[in-house]
């Protein structure tokens, strides 16, 4: 019998049981058990013993046992079990994608050194429903001034911190920050008239918000120049925990300012195939696996 199977006493079953002369009050009692289907042999012949007893049952079981009527199910076929595998695979990537862990693709520079252009990470999106972001967490969240767009920058203040940037150097409620991951390209300090970018603030940061700024400063889309400076508690996607892939950036290759997605599926195609064709050294090995700090 395959697990498949189905065995019961159906009608035809008593018709051949009577034709084999099995004793009318054995066919009485075995009455009770009529059409009952059952996926184990082992719990039909339980119920055939306590039906009838154990004498009986060791005297006709086996006779019992032929006369029922086997009934196999049909079989799935085989395109149906790829479609069900194949469903139940995107309904899985979907609640992962939703709610444990979502792959970006870093796309440009403003998170240098420490993310690279082409670098693939993982981002942790329900570690907040645990703990609350601080600062120097690196983050992925909705753009305050387009949140159909997703940015990832690092968290330089909390609710309640008073930040300041005074000639490219950041202080957070008057205390100068870390700066040793972060990058400068100009040596040129522009005064807050002008730009932003070397002098800002100071300005608090509401509860429940956070002042982000990227670690390449001096090329950096952030708090400083957002109209809506901070990011909200809401607007937080996920932490950026590993970086699993990592390409060489194919410098050739410009990103227009308003890019189509006709545009945006043909680079695709083409940092593909240049990556492809240039394999293995497009590949940054040393990147893969890093966690992000």
């Amino acid at each position: 019998m395959k697990k498949s199977d189905r065995v019961k006493l159906s009608e035809q079953s008593f018709t051949k049981l009577r034709k084999e002369k099995l004793p009318v009050d054995v066919l009485t009692d075995l009455e009770e058990l009529k059409d009952i289907e059952y996926t184990s042999l082992k719990q039909f012949g339980q119920d055939i013993e306590t039906q009838i007893g154990k004498e009986r049952a060791a005297e006709y079981g086996l006779l019992i046992r032929t006369c029922a009527e086997t009934m196999s199910l049909p079989q799935k076929s085989v395109t149906r079990e790829y479609i069900e595998a194949f469903l139940i695979a995107i309904v899985l990537a979907l609640i992962i994608r939703t709610f444990i862990v979502e792959a970006f693709k870093i796309p440009s520079g403003s998170m240098e050194q420490t993310l690279l252009v082409g670098d693939h990470l993982l981002v942790n999106k329900f570690i907040y429903r645990f703990t609350d972001p601080k600062r120097g967490d690196v983050i992925v969240f909705k753009y305050p001034d387009n949140p159909s767009r997703n940015f990832i920058k690092r968290i330089v203040g909390i609710g309640g911190d008073t930040v300041e940037v005074r000639d490219k150097t950041v202080y957070v409620n008057g205390q100068r920050q870390d700066d040793s991951f972060t990058q400068h390209l100009f040596s040129e300090v522009l005064p807050a008239q002008m730009s932003p970018r070397d002098n800002f603030g100071p300005v608090t940061v509401p509860q429940n918000a956070y002042f982000m700024m990227g670690d390449n400063r001096d090329s950096s889309l952030d708090s400083r120049f957002w109209k809506n400076t901070f990011v909200t508690r809401q607007a937080i996607v996920g932490k950026a925990m590993i970086i699993y892939w990592s390409w060489k950036h194919d410098g050739s290759m410009e990103i227009p300012e308003n890019e189509s997605f006709l545009q945006a599926a043909m680079r695709w195609i083409k940092s593909t195939v240049y990556n492809v064709s240039h394999l293995p050294s497009t590949v940054r090995w040393n990147r893969l696996g890093r966690l992000i700090k």
